[in-house]
């Protein structure tokens, strides 16, 4: 059976870049497919972030606005890990994040998940930090730079290993 030239055989490695909201499931589930698959395929995860309240230009009167402003402030929190150098373990706070909106269905404790997983009690602050939020445009832009405006979430890059840098988008 022949492999579509895009992606590799078995044995290489691929960059998978998934931008996700913690507040959309589906972005949810298609990241615990990528992590259960991830080390049979080869495949590196690289966790990148997007607004459904910025994207979606979600004001007060949208149905989900209050889990947006959460999520956003969630995000706040990621952007923190990352620019503490901290990047690999952004999958680790999604999973956390996700196993309480999704799963439990119970509030976020920031300080708790934080805890639990051995980062800075200091990160949660991010939450409040609108400093963070050019990171998270930037990140959306990348994301929505590969699939256009018109998509929502999840966003998915993979990048060949014989063509670092060069990235097909896909949405959904």
């Amino acid at each position: 059976m022949a492999m579509s030239p895009f992606f590799p055989t078995f044995g290489s490695f691929m960059r998978v870049q998934l931008w996700f909201d913690p507040a959309c499931p589906f972005c949810w589930i298609t990241s615990r497919w990528l992590v259960r698959v991830a080390p049979h395929r080869d495949l590196t995860l690289d966790w990148q972030v997007i607004s459904l309240l910025v994207k979606n230009g979600a004001g007060p009167d949208h149905p989900f606005y209050a889990q947006l402003v959460e999520s956003h402030g969630l995000l706040r929190v990621v952007e923190s890990v990352r620019a503490a150098g901290q990047a690999e373990r952004i999958g680790d706070l999604y999973t956390e994040y996700g196993r309480h909106l999704h799963v439990r269905k119970d509030a976020v404790d920031v300080v708790a998940i934080l805890s639990r997983l051995g980062l800075a009690a200091e990160h949660a602050a991010a939450v409040e930090d609108t400093s963070f939020d050019a990171a998270i445009s930037a990140a959306m832009e990348d994301g929505l730079g590969l699939v256009g405006d018109d998509v929502g979430t999840p966003i998915i890059a993979v990048e060949r290993p014989n063509r670092p840098g060069v990235r097909m988008g896909l949405f959904g």
